[in-house]
């Protein structure tokens, strides 16, 4: 074994992360204080303790004598990270850097800095005005939709648009909120790696949301092509030379397909994002992420990677009891995770891909 990774995560969606860790020679722990969660279930070098908890964590790293701790697929594992030294590779500028792009207003700053479009802003509520309708409103931290709302035209607007800050404020930690023009467009994210020699983005994935911001399906696109290859020129000079991973969301302006960043995050994607990636393109999505945190080269191999086939991935959601989704599979479809547990009503509780569906 080349050395001992700590993943910071237990759900089913880094089990293809913890997949690539020990393609690459590595032996994988992974930890979480969820006694239900997808590895502690499986028993496999699983640790029950919260990750959010620095200090416990830095006894776990000392106990098990951990070389590298690789965040997971969530934003408290990498604010954990950045807090944790890893041997031999301290957190680096660039991944601090990246922790302030999950700020909607420094994320802002620091998109005029390289000249890539903004949304437009509202400072205070009584800026906007009836002709600037709609107008979307939330949290300064936000993520996956959280308190995030739309004000439209309407004869109560100015009611809505104090109820949609109020929402946005409950929601965030900090209760900051910004209030940005509603854009109009394809909403799409990709992921971006770097290391001391080369920058390249992943394929370009078009999403769908639901009515809570929520994304429900996406698939990788051939659109928008001109995006992917400027990009990654852009966050090196934001960012500087690697190592480090970035995953954007944007939405390209439907007029002169622009496109505006409007999320940032410096982990690994949920809901299988990546598995997404390398089903449909030869990309190898996991091992480069991983590479990213372990100061290997990443593998350009793949890095101009062409759609080789359709597929569409859908989250799914949980209602009562749940031993095995109520749905009846064809044979060019995958279920994961491939075991039933009880859900909340609402939940999501795995992630569907459906082989051969043309976007």
């Amino acid at each position: 074994m080349k050395g001992r990774v700590l993943v910071l995560d237990g759900s089913f969606t880094s089990a293809p992360l913890v997949g690539a860790t020990e393609e690459l020679g590595y032996e994988c722990f992974t930890v979480g204080n969820d006694p239900f969660q997808y590895f502690n279930r499986l028993n496999k070098r699983h640790l029950v303790a919260d990750y959010s908890n620095v200090d416990v964590l830095r006894g776990i790293l000392s106990d098990y004598t951990i070389d590298f701790v690789v965040p997971g697929c969530t934003d408290k594992s990498f604010d954990t990270f950045l807090q944790l030294l890893n041997k031999g590779s301290p957190a680096n500028t660039s991944q601090k850097l990246i922790k302030n792009l999950a700020n909607k207003a420094l994320l802002k700053q620091s998109l005029r800095q390289v000249s890539l479009p903004i949304a437009r802003e509202f400072r205070r509520a009584k800026e906007v005005g009836a002709t600037d309708l709609p107008v979307i409103v939330k949290p300064i931290d936000s993520y996956s939709g959280r308190g995030v709302s739309v004000v439209r035209p309407s004869k109560n607007w100015q009611v809505d648009l104090d109820e949609a800050i109020s929402f946005a404020r409950r929601t965030s930690e900090s209760e900051e909120i910004v209030i940005e023009e509603y854009l109009v467009g394809d909403l799409c994210s990709l992921s971006c790696f770097a290391d001391s020699t080369t920058c390249f983005c992943s394929s370009i994935v078009a999403e769908d949301v639901d009515a809570a911001f929520k994304v429900v399906s996406s698939a990788v696109t051939d659109k928008f092509e001109h995006i992917r290859k400027t990009l990654p020129s852009k966050l090196r000079e934001l960012l500087g030379k690697g190592p480090w991973f970035v995953h954007c969301q944007f939405i390209v302006n439907e007029l002169n397909e622009l496109p505006t960043l409007i999320d940032c995050a410096g982990r690994c994607p949920g809901d299988l994002y990546g598995l997404l990636l390398e089903k449909s393109t030869k990309f190898d999505y996991y091992k480069n992420y991983v590479r990213s945190f372990l100061n290997l080269p990443l593998d350009a191999q793949f890095s101009d990677p062409d759609v080789v086939l359709p597929v569409t991935r859908k989250t799914l959601q949980g209602f009562d009891m749940v031993s095995k989704p109520g749905l009846t599979f064809s044979n060019d479809c995958e279920f994961f995770p491939d075991v039933g547990w009880r859900a909340k009503s609402g939940s999501r509780i795995g992630v569907l891909f459906e082989m051969g569906i043309a976007r």
